[in-house]
């Protein structure tokens, strides 16, 4: 386990702005997004970061300026150190499914 729940420095989700998605059938993934269903993924968000696994939702309510352009990565378990400006990179075994840009919480 990589930290608990109570922990200041641990999240349980995180935001992800002008994101990409490039799996094999993009068209799975995208209608997935599109339809407000979940893409199960390890998502690492450090490079040394060995993932963990999320379920990955679009989020009407943020993005950069609040435009609903944004994904919201809901953990398994709290991660450690998540910050914001970073890369968000998601994955499906050893298949790239995308990544994006860490944002502030929009609720915080």
């Amino acid at each position: 386990k990589e930290c608990d729940w109570s922990s200041d420095v641990c999240s349980s989700d995180l935001f992800v702005h002008s994101y990409h998605l490039v799996p094999r059938d993009p068209s799975q993934v995208l209608a997935r997004v599109d339809y407000g269903g979940p893409i199960a993924a390890v998502v690492k968000v450090r490079y040394a970061h060995p993932g963990t696994p999320a379920r990955i939702v679009p989020d009407p309510g943020s993005g950069k300026d609040g435009d609903g352009s944004a994904l919201r990565v809901i953990f398994d378990e709290p991660v450690r150190a998540i910050a914001p400006g970073q890369a968000a990179v998601f994955y499906a075994g050893e298949v790239l499914l995308g990544g994006g840009w860490i944002q502030p919480d929009p609720g915080r």
